[in-house]
C-alpha cells in the first residue's frame, strides 16, 4: 500500500511539473513573439507577422524547470520570410536577417558587372546567433560593410575569365570582410552550399574547382592554382 501511494504521488508530481513547464513555455513564447515584433517595428518601421516561435535551449541536459528567456521568431512581411532572435532577459540583444535577400542581390549585381563569367551565384554569411543575423544598428548595406566584423562573401562562378578578377575592388566591402571567389569545372557544385563551405584545396585536388582566390583586407591573400 505504501509503495502504491508513493508511486501515485510521483505520477501526480510529474504531471504537475509538466503542466507548469507547458504554461511556462507558452508564456515565454508570448514574450518572445511580442519582443520580436517590437524590435522589427522599431528597426524597420514595418508590421510583420510571427509564424513560429522556437525557444532557445541551453543544452541537452537542460532541466524542464529552466527559464526560457530567449528564442527565435520566424516572421513574414509582404511575402518575405525571415528570422529574428531576441533575448527577453537582456532587452538590448536582438538580431535579424530581414534584409539578407537585399544584400545578396546588391552583391550579385556588383560581381556580375565586374567579372566576366558564364554564370554566377553569391552566398553571404555573417552573424553568430542566426545565419546572416545583424543587430539594431545595422539597417542598410552600407552599415553592414562598415560595422559587421564577420562577413564572408562566397562568389561562385563558371567559365571565369581570370583577367577580370582584377576588376574587383574588395575594399568596397570593408577591411574585415573575407571574399572567396570559386570558378567551378563542375557546374553542379556552384549552388551547392555544402560544396561552397568545403575546403577549396580539396575540391581543387578532385578536379571540381578550376580556380580559387581569396580576398581579405581588400587584397588577394591566396589563390589556386
Amino acid at each position: 500500500m505504501k509503495i502504491t501511494k508513493i508511486c501515485a504521488f510521483l505520477v501526480i508530481a510529474a504531471a504537475g511539473l509538466l503542466t507548469m513547464t507547458g504554461c511556462g513555455e507558452r508564456s515565454a513564447e508570448r514574450k518572445i513573439k511580442k519582443a520580436a515584433l517590437r524590435y522589427i517595428a522599431d528597426k524597420y518601421g514595418i508590421k510583420a507577422e510571427v509564424t513560429e516561435v522556437e525557444l532557445r535551449h541551453v543544452g541537452e541536459l537542460e532541466g524542464v524547470w529552466h527559464k526560457k528567456d530567449g528564442g527565435y521568431a520566424s516572421m513574414t512581411y509582404q511575402g518575405r520570410t525571415f528570422r529574428a532572435y531576441v533575448d527577453v532577459k537582456n532587452g538590448d540583444y536582438a538580431v535579424d536577417n530581414y534584409r539578407q535577400a537585399d544584400y545578396d542581390e546588391q552583391l550579385t549585381q556588383y560581381f556580375s558587372e565586374q567579372l566576366r563569367c558564364d554564370d554566377i551565384f553569391v552566398m553571404t554569411t555573417y552573424g553568430g546567433t542566426i545565419r546572416c543575423g545583424v543587430p539594431m544598428e545595422i539597417k542598410t548595406f552600407e552599415d553592414l560593410t562598415a560595422k559587421c566584423e564577420n562577413i564572408e562573401i562566397t562568389v561562385s562562378v563558371t567559365g571565369l575569365d581570370k583577367d577580370s578578377v582584377q576588376n574587383v575592388d574588395a575594399a568596397l566591402f570593408g577591411e574585415k570582410t573575407r571574399i572567396r571567389l570559386m570558378d567551378w569545372n563542375d557546374a553542379s557544385c556552384m549552388r551547392d552550399q555544402e560544396m561552397l563551405i568545403h575546403s577549396a584545396s580539396d575540391s581543387f585536388a578532385k578536379g571540381k574547382l578550376r580556380f580559387y582566390c581569396e580576398f581579405e583586407g581588400g587584397k588577394i591573400q591566396s589563390s589556386l592554382p
